[in-house]
Order: structure tokens, then sequence, then C-alpha cells
């Protein structure tokens, strides 16, 4: 192997990847130095100039762009507030379209699943969401930089309105479980149920608890 150039990983440009190569070289002061290939910089140049704008570059003038935040455009702030709004509403639309058709396959037992489909509906979307939002806003062309400060962010929503889509499941289950045995008069069971109910909705609350503790980095193992 050649002990002057070394490969440090790669650069990824519309889907084609470029190695970063470092080559050692001699400084001006005779001591040895890397420094990345004037191949790669050729390279990475070429390819930069055939890629196409993004979406946010296209949205937005260039006098918006020129406005920063830590280091981040001000046009990258709108966009990705203008991805989420969009994407939460395109979500809730097709989620419910998505429960409706199934309530009409439910037979006789429409109006129960109804119900239970109106009680998870927005929980249900914005799990979806959340999980969409960081690929939707890569497609946008968002900054990596403002996505990394979102990535976390996002993973903590994404695991609270886990947390609510489960309250919200064990929450319709057991009102339609109680109104069932009150209907067939078994009164005794109500107890019974209301009592695993609220188990339940603890249990749910505790485990998102320790999640969310667990990604803004507490360490729940410390003694």
């Amino acid at each position: 192997p050649d002990l002057n150039r070394e490969i440090l990983g790669t650069i990824v440009i519309e889907r084609e990847r470029i190695p970063i190569l470092a080559v050692r070289q001699e400084s001006d002061i005779g001591s040895m130095i890397w420094k990345i290939s004037f191949d790669t910089l050729i390279n990475v140049e070429e390819m930069l100039l055939k890629t196409q704008p993004s979406l946010v570059d296209r949205m937005f003038p260039g006098q918006i762009s020129n406005v920063t935040y830590y280091g981040i455009p001000a046009n990258h702030f709108v966009l990705a507030a203008t991805v989420g709004g969009v994407l939460w509403l395109m979500v809730t639309l097709g989620t419910s379209l998505a429960l409706s058709l199934l309530v009409r396959t439910a037979g006789d037992a429409a109006h129960l699943w109804a119900k239970f489909a109106r009680q998870i509906l927005f929980a249900l979307a914005a799990f979806i969401a959340a999980g969409l939002l960081i690929p939707a806003l890569e497609i946008a062309g968002i900054s990596i930089i403002l996505r990394g400060f979102l990535s976390p962010i996002i993973d903590v929503a994404q695991s609270l309105t886990l947390a609510w889509l489960t309250y919200r499941v064990v929450d319709s289950i057991a009102r339609m479980t109680s109104r069932r045995a009150l209907r067939q008069g078994y009164l005794g069971s109500i107890s019974v149920i209301s009592l695993a109910r609220r188990g339940a909705k603890i249990t749910v609350v505790f485990l998102a608890l320790i999640v969310v503790l667990d990604a803004i980095g507490v360490d729940l193992t410390a003694g």
C-alpha cells in the first residue's frame, strides 16, 4: 500500500460517491503534512456544477438566503416549518381516509370502529408525520446542520407521539369493553377493566418518560 495516500471517506452528491483522497506532501518549511488531493477537489467541483438547485434554493430569493441564524440560512428555517406543516396536513388527511376505508369494511361493528378511529386519528397521524419529517427535510434540501439539530428533537417527538397513540388505543379499548360489559350486565368486571386501564396508562407514561430522558442524554443507570 502507498503510505503517502489515504482514503478518508466519501462524499455523496446526488447519489454518487466521491472518495476523499488525502496525500502526504512536504510543506514549505520542510515538514510532512496531509492535504486533500487535487483530483478530489476537481471531482467535487465538477459534481457540484452538475447538481440541480434544491427545493429551498428554488423557492426563496437570494436576499433571504443571505440572512443566517447560527450559520444556517433563514430560508431553511422557513421551509423546514412549511414542510412540517404540509406533511402534518397530508398525513392527517391520508390517515383519516385510510381509517374511513377500514371502518367501511367492518360490517356490523362499523359504528364501534368509527369511534375507535376518531379516538386514535390525530395520535396516529402525529406518529407517522414525526417518522417522515427527517426524510422530507432531506428531500427538500434543508441544511444538514439544521437537520442534525432537529433530529434529536424529532426523536423525542416520535417517542411522545407513540406514547400518545398507545395511550389512546388503551383508553379506547377500555371504554369499548366497559360499555359492552355494562350492556351485558357484567357490572363486576367494569371495576377490573377500569383498574387495568389505569395501570396500562401509568405504564405507558412511565415508559415514555424513560425514553424521553434517555433521548435527551440523562443517564438513568448512574448510581
